[in-house]
């Protein structure tokens, strides 16, 4: 599953709402909110690049998929 795009240095375009939420809440900062090109109905949350935020995104995402092994087994 896709949750993120490092469309340039200076932003991230984030897909999923709650790895957003997730990143707000540890004082990231967010730059853009806008609709999802390849789905109108979902919104895409653009990320000012900053600090540690790939090391986050990846620990973010890590667990993530950490914790649906434990569900799926």
């Amino acid at each position: 599953m896709q949750y993120i795009e490092n469309t340039t240095n200076e932003a991230i375009v984030i897909f999923a709402g709650h790895v957003a939420r997730k990143l707000l809440k540890r004082g990231f900062t967010i730059i853009d909110i806008k609709p999802d090109h390849t789905n109108k109905l979902k919104t895409v949350f653009v990320f000012r690049v900053e600090r540690d935020i790939e090391q986050q995104l990846a620990e973010i995402t890590y667990n993530e998929e950490k914790n649906r092994e434990k569900i799926l087994a």
